[in-house]
């Protein structure tokens, strides 16, 4: 009798829970946080000092909410900002730092690639404790790096590459970022930092290491392996700096540690001289560009055996000897390739 009775009320019972859940739902739908007024008033106060020629900020309207902005997001339970996302949009004017400063739940900043007057990072730029990713490229950033980038314990994306007028006086701050998997300063001017291989040696998570036309001082051969201490490096760019030190020896060190993970190495537009060095161990490796150094000797036909090369450049070098169908071999993924201003190598 109590199962028929069960049974005889099960329909009910199951209208209340659809019921229920569709009340549920609209709840939940409904409490969905709105941009806080305070955080509202600070990038509309970051908006007044920029030149938006384009209009593509016209979403930022007074009395509206700003989550729903062009290149803002808010968490949806707390309603605090926590991406700002306005790179290549054309933006000029004054950056008010300050008023970025009053974000503090922002976890992604990229202001790259805008046409801002010249600014500073503040030293209080630690008070975004919560950034894992910091992109500036190309910002019109000027002045010293501030060490107190080393305090954003969660970052995971630094990028400063292209401001012209950036220097750093050390990277010792670095050791701090635990969590760095990408770091870009490319043609940030660091002709002062002589440590600069130990203090890149110290990020455990690096994947990408980009240090393109920084006038890094030359390295002794015995500092450069301390960079195969990232052992988890994917990606690294040191070309244009005109670094002096003997590859193969270099290549050797870097090789102990990276050569099933490294997938691009580029060393081109440096000073780097010796033998080509035997890369057959490097299996991951996909783009390699030596081109414009000092390299000597023959080409070993090991370079063929890297089987997932897709770019490979070693132009305007002294390479001597014959390029035989054995270098090219096993080469089928090759999509780019430059041997150009190599007159003693006979191809």
């Amino acid at each position: 009798m109590i199962a028929r009775r069960f049974i005889h009320h099960s329909p009910h019972l199951g209208l209340s829970l659809c019921t229920i859940a569709l009340i549920v739902a609209l709840i939940c739908s409904s409490t969905t946080a709105k941009c806080l007024e305070n955080e509202r008033k600070a990038i509309l106060k970051f908006r007044q000092g920029l030149v938006d020629d384009s209009n593509v900020l016209f979403s930022w309207k007074n009395h509206t909410d700003c989550c729903h902005w062009r290149g803002v997001k808010c968490n949806n339970y707390t309603g605090h900002i926590v991406v700002l996302h306005l790179n290549h949009l054309y933006l000029r004017g004054k950056i008010d730092a300050s008023s970025l400063l009053e974000l503090r739940h922002l976890n992604y900043l990229d202001l790259s690639f805008n046409y801002f007057e010249i600014f500073q990072l503040p030293n209080s730029i630690d008070s975004l404790s919560q950034l894992k990713h910091l992109k500036l490229a190309n910002a019109n950033l000027v002045g010293s790096i501030p060490h107190q980038l080393g305090n954003l314990s969660y970052l995971q994306t630094l990028d400063l590459s292209e401001n012209f007028n950036l220097t750093a006086i050390n990277l010792d701050w670095l050791s701090s970022l635990s969590s760095l998997r990408s770091l870009n300063l490319s043609k940030v001017d660091l002709s002062k930092v002589a440590s600069w291989p130990q203090s890149v040696s110290k990020l455990p998570s690096l994947l990408e290491l980009r240090l393109n036309s920084c006038n890094l001082p030359d390295a002794s051969p015995r500092s450069l392996p301390l960079i195969n201490s990232t052992s988890s490096l994917r990606v690294l760019q040191l070309n244009n700096n005109n670094l002096n030190s003997s590859i193969v020896s270099w290549v050797v060190n870097v090789g102990k540690n990276l050569a099933n993970k490294l997938t691009e190495l580029d060393l081109s537009n440096n000073q780097f001289w010796g033998p080509f060095p035997d890369f057959k161990k490097f299996s991951s490796l996909k783009n390699l560009i030596l081109d414009n150094n000092q390299l000597n000797g023959s080409v070993p036909e090991s370079i063929g055996q890297v089987s997932t090369l897709e770019q490979l450049s070693f132009a305007s070098n002294s390479f001597r000897g014959v390029l035989t169908e054995a270098h090219f071999v096993n080469l089928s993924r090759l999509n780019f390739l430059d041997l150009s201003l190599l007159s003693n190598l006979i191809i």
